[in-house]
């Protein structure tokens, strides 16, 4: 199970209750509300309210990466294919980012005018 809590997202095993309440593991990604993530198995992209999109490794919770193209909250990160390859990100900037995670920590197209 997933769990978010102020700056941190934290992995929990839910297999018993008394392991609801001990993380498994914790990354703190930035000073501002983690708010969506999204898992592949060899990435876990974290959408934050500072802009950012951190890309951590499942494994160690490592930031491996971050990503810049919002200007201000980024509400929802989603991969839209299994590999990890293509991340589409929705932010309050009214933009959805694409990004190809192979090729640059820039977005491979903007998408202008959502308002929802």
């Amino acid at each position: 199970m997933l769990h978010f809590l102020e700056t941190a997202a934290r992995v929990r095993d839910t297999g018993t209750l008394a392991a609801y309440f001990q993380p498994v593991a914790s990354a703190n990604v930035s000073r501002r509300a983690v708010f969506n993530l999204a898992c592949t198995d060899d990435l876990v992209a974290v959408a934050l309210e500072d802009s950012g999109v951190s890309l951590l490794d499942p494994r160690s919770y490592r930031q491996i990466s971050r990503l810049q193209g919002h200007s201000d909250c980024v509400n929802v990160a989603k991969f839209m294919r299994s590999d990890g390859r293509l991340l589409a990100t929705g932010s309050d900037d009214a933009t959805v980012c694409i990004w190809d995670l192979r090729l640059s920590k820039r977005p491979l197209m903007q998408l202008s005018g959502h308002n929802g």
